[in-house]
């Protein structure tokens, strides 16, 4: 199973025990293995109305957990996520975390933060948009700005996500942005119809040059 992800963490300092940070906040949304349904996204949200309607639908779709850490929270976090202990007082510990049952696949940008968070699941393969904005961009010569995840988001929708990038660093928000923006640089590789044919492009892309 495919799922887009992001987590909100302690910030970059490990836990002494678990050797990374802990999360905080997990929003997961599950995705389908046919490319061709985000592919679709891309079409029917030229239009204002049904980009706004196929957003509010991707946010029901979504499932979010806060964490109470066993470690502080780096005030330079808190500056980015806005959350601080007391707010996740009662919250599950955040050793007790654990990944939708049959998850594969991992789609998150920045990925590779995301999996150090989550202790590093051996059987979770990372699909990275950051990655793949980047090699696209240097192949195709789009012209990102750069490679953040909000400025692909405006690159390719403009003002319509204006409240998405408003309510940023929030764990299903950003999940969100993930799913769109990677609907767009799907349009780039029309051929690649799965996530397995997707991640095996993905390894091969960081390969080269």
């Amino acid at each position: 199973m495919i799922y887009a992800l992001d987590t909100e963490s302690t910030g970059l300092k490990n836990h002494p025990t678990l050797g990374h940070p802990q999360c905080i906040e997990l929003a997961t949304i599950e995705l389908s293995n046919d490319l061709q349904s985000l592919r679709d996204t891309v079409e029917i949200n030229k239009d204002s109305f049904f980009f706004n309607s196929h957003i509010e639908q991707l946010f029901t779709l979504g499932n979010v957990t806060r964490y109470q850490p066993s470690m502080n929270i780096d005030p330079r976090a808190t500056e980015v996520h806005d959350m601080v202990f007391k707010d996740l007082l009662g919250c599950p510990k955040s050793e007790s975390l654990e990944l939708p049952e049959g998850m594969k696949y991992l789609v998150a940008h920045n990925a590779q933060y995301d999996y150090r968070v989550l202790g590093k699941p051996e059987h979770i393969k990372c699909f990275c948009t950051l990655v793949l904005a980047r090699k696209l961009d240097k192949k195709f010569g789009i012209g990102f700005k750069n490679h953040k995840l909000d400025t692909l988001v405006l690159h390719f929708y403009g003002t319509r996500a204006q409240s998405l990038i408003d309510n940023s660093h929030q764990a299903l928000t950003d999940t969100v942005k993930v799913i769109i923006v990677l609907a767009k640089l799907l349009e780039y590789i029309p051929s690649v119809t799965s996530f397995e044919e997707l991640y095996e492009f993905q390894q091969m892309l960081r390969k080269l040059k």
